[in-house]
């Protein structure tokens, strides 16, 4: 796994990446960036996820996907703590859903999630496009999905 966390840049150009896991995790005020990049994970849980943003009660991690390829159970996956991922262009194949986002939960310390939203500008997907909200009725978030 690898985090960008805490307002720090994670950038990404040109690797191959292949694993039985994933994910690439950004939080809390960090933002990421893909670049003709080929990640492939195995597995079928959203631990075998790629794309990955999260963020408890502040400004959720960012990713913005460029270009590249992306195969795994759930290539873009918003984690419940929310979180938001650009798709500019790239190639996403999801065994399970290319796209899952998710939101409402809380962390350990209390603090309330992020919305959970992915912004569609471009790219090509094979796989579900999932969107869910977990049931807490002090958890006040959505689950977004933009197509541009």
């Amino acid at each position: 796994m690898l985090q960008g966390r805490y307002a720090g840049v994670l950038e990404l150009q040109g690797i191959e990446l292949i694993a039985n896991k994933g994910i690439i995790e950004v939080s809390s005020l960090a933002n990421a960036s893909f670049t003709d990049c080929k990640v492939i994970t195995d597995g079928n849980t959203w631990s075998s996820g790629i794309i990955a943003p999260s963020g408890y009660g502040v400004q959720p991690g960012t990713i913005t996907v460029n270009s590249g390829e992306y195969r795994s159970a759930y290539p873009i996956y918003v984690l419940t703590s929310g979180g938001v991922v650009n798709v500019v262009g790239g190639k996403f194949v999801g065994t399970t859903a290319a796209i899952m986002v998710t939101s409402g939960s809380k962390n350990s310390s209390g603090l309330n999630s992020s919305n959970g939203i992915v912004n569609i500008n471009g790219g090509e997907f094979s796989g579900n496009w999932k969107l869910e909200r977990y049931s807490a009725s002090d958890v006040p978030t959505t689950s977004t999905l933009n197509i541009i």
